[in-house]
Order: C-alpha cells, then sequence, then structure tokens
C-alpha cells in the first residue's frame, strides 16, 4: 500500500466526510478493499464491472453521484493519479478534482498549463488541507 493512506482517509474521516471509491475495477472492488483493511473508510465503493461503464466515461461518476444520495457533482472531490480518468473527466462534469502525483511527474511546466498546480498533491494526507469540511 502505498505510504500515508491510511493517514489521509483518516484525516478525511475525521473531518465528517463521506468517502467513496470510484475505480476501473472488477467486482472484487469491495473485497479487495476489505482484505487490506481500507472498506471501513469508504460509504460505497463503485467498480467499472459494477456501473457498466469504465472512467473517464461519464456513467461511472454518474453511478458514483446516485450512490451518494442522489448529489450534485460540484458538490463532490474526486481524487486520482491518472490525469484524463482522474482530473479532465471528473472536471468535465462539474466535479472538483485533485491528482495525487507521488513522483513529482505533474510538476513540469507543460504539465501546470493543463492542469491547476493548486490541484496536485503530493500525498494523499494533504487532501485534508484541501477539502472544506462539511
Amino acid at each position: 500500500m502505498l505510504p500515508n493512506v491510511r493517514e489521509g482517509l483518516d484525516c478525511l474521516k475525521r473531518r465528517g466526510l463521506r468517502l467513496g471509491v470510484v475505480s476501473n475495477f472488477d467486482a472484487t472492488l469491495t473485497p479487495t478493499l476489505r482484505a487490506h483493511g481500507l472498506d471501513k473508510y469508504f460509504d460505497f465503493a463503485v467498480s467499472s464491472e459494477d456501473a457498466g461503464a469504465a472512467k473517464p466515461e461519464p456513467a461511472i461518476f454518474h453511478k458514483a453521484l446516485d450512490e451518494f444520495g442522489p448529489l450534485s457533482p460540484s458538490d463532490v472531490c474526486h481524487i486520482g493519479d491518472e490525469v484524463e480518468n482522474d482530473y479532465f473527466a471528473p472536471r468535465s462534469l462539474g466535479m472538483t478534482a485533485f491528482l495525487v502525483d507521488r513522483e513529482g511527474h505533474l510538476s513540469s511546466k507543460v504539465m501546470q498549463k493543463v492542469v491547476d498546480r493548486r490541484h496536485i498533491i503530493r500525498d494523499l494526507k494533504d487532501v485534508g488541507q484541501l477539502v472544506a469540511p462539511n
């Protein structure tokens, strides 16, 4: 598991945020989260198999919004590590999006012309500082 994942998730849960997983994964997503002790952090998990669509397709994000209640995209923050799937796709629907860049690949001047550098974080634990509490 990547460093600081539990710390970041703990911080977000302590702030009272509802969390979900949206992943290009198969039906084993929830059991996989459970096996790693991560399921306790999430209110739901939507795999591409569950949604019948994969990121960056809008249908997988709409399925996740429905799982929350439904919510407006503007009330949601998506966090991931792939520019197309986790930044541009959710933003095109009106969500706030952050990219986790542990290796510093997104810090180039070229990348910062297409990705707002304020939306690039180095570590999941940094998200708590960026996302407003409920």
